[in-house]
């Protein structure tokens, strides 16, 4: 996981919503309100899985500059969030 550092930061889905995003070692973890502290899997450049709950999330890379991702997707549901990176 290379690229673990650009993933790292806050994601605003909403005024409430935000995901944290941390990284230890080689391991990423997500924080978001209602749900606590949780890893995350990866199954794909980019992309992880959360364990025990339905949902993805997927890290957009910048078109250039330094690789810091610019937004989080996340799927759970059938339905898709985007949120910008505001840190």
């Amino acid at each position: 996981m290379a690229r673990a550092a650009g993933y790292v930061g806050r994601y605003r889905f909403s005024d409430t919503d935000v995901l944290v995003v941390t990284r230890e070692g080689a391991a990423l973890f997500g924080e978001s309100p209602g749900v606590g502290r949780y890893p995350l899997f990866a199954e794909a450049e980019g992309a992880f899985f959360l364990d025990g709950i339905d949902a993805q999330i997927a890290f957009e890379p910048p078109a250039s500059g330094p690789r810091k991702a610019i937004a989080a997707t996340w799927r759970q549901g059938g339905q898709a969030q985007r949120g910008p990176r505001v840190e």
